[in-house]
C-alpha cells in the first residue's frame, strides 16, 4: 500500500510533465499521420492542422512549467557568479521574485485575452479559441506556483547564511 502511495504522489507530481510528453506524441501522430494522407491519398485531414497547432500550444505551456520547476532554463550565470556569495543569493532572490511576478501578471493578462477572444472559432472544427489561449493562463499560473519554493529556498539561503563555492 505504501508503494502504491508513494507511485500515485510521483504521478501527481510528474502529471504536468506527463501531459506535456503525451501532447507532444499526439502532435507527432498527427503530423504523420497528415503527412502519410498526402503523400498516399492526396488529400489531407482538415482538422489535423486545428488539434496540432491547439495541442503544441499546450505542449510547449506545460513543458515550460515543468522546465521551471526543476530549475533547467537557461540563465547567465557567468557574471552573478563572480560576486560574492551573499550577494548571488540576493541576486537569485530578486530575479525569482520577478519572475514570479511576471508570471502572475502574465496569468492575469492571458486570462483577460483568452476570454475577450471567446467568439472567435477555428475552421473546421469550430472549437473556441479561447480554449487553447488557456494553456497560458494554466501554464504561467503554473510557472507562478512553481516559483514559490523557489523564493523559500531562496530566503532560506540567505537568513542562514549558507555557504557557497565563492566564498
Amino acid at each position: 500500500e505504501k508503494g502504491e502511495q508513494i507511485q500515485l504522489k510521483k504521478l501527481i507530481k510528474n502529471l504536468d510533465a506527463i501531459i506535456a510528453a503525451g501532447l507532444m506524441v499526439f502532435v507527432i501522430f498527427c503530423v504523420c499521420l497528415n503527412i502519410i494522407m498526402r503523400f498516399f491519398f492526396k488529400t489531407s485531414l482538415g482538422w489535423s492542422d486545428e488539434m496540432v497547432a491547439f495541442s503544441y500550444v499546450w505542449c510547449i505551456m506545460f513543458g515550460a512549467a515543468v522546465v521551471m520547476r526543476e530549475k533547467g532554463h537557461i540563465c547567465i550565470e557567468m557574471v552573478v557568479e563572480l560576486l560574492p556569495g551573499r550577494i548571488q543569493r540576493v541576486v537569485q532572490f530578486i530575479v525569482d521574485a520577478a519572475c514570479f511576478g511576471i508570471f502572475v501578471w502574465m496569468t492575469c493578462l492571458a486570462y483577460i485575452y483568452a476570454f475577450t477572444q471567446s467568439s472567435k472559432v477555428t475552421g473546421i472544427l469550430r472549437i473556441p479559441y479561447k480554449y487553447e489561449y488557456m494553456a497560458f493562463v494554466v501554464g504561467f499560473f503554473l510557472m507562478s506556483c512553481y516559483m514559490i519554493p523557489h523564493i523559500i529556498s531562496d530566503v532560506k539561503k540567505i537568513t542562514s547564511g549558507e555557504v557557497t563555492v565563492n566564498e
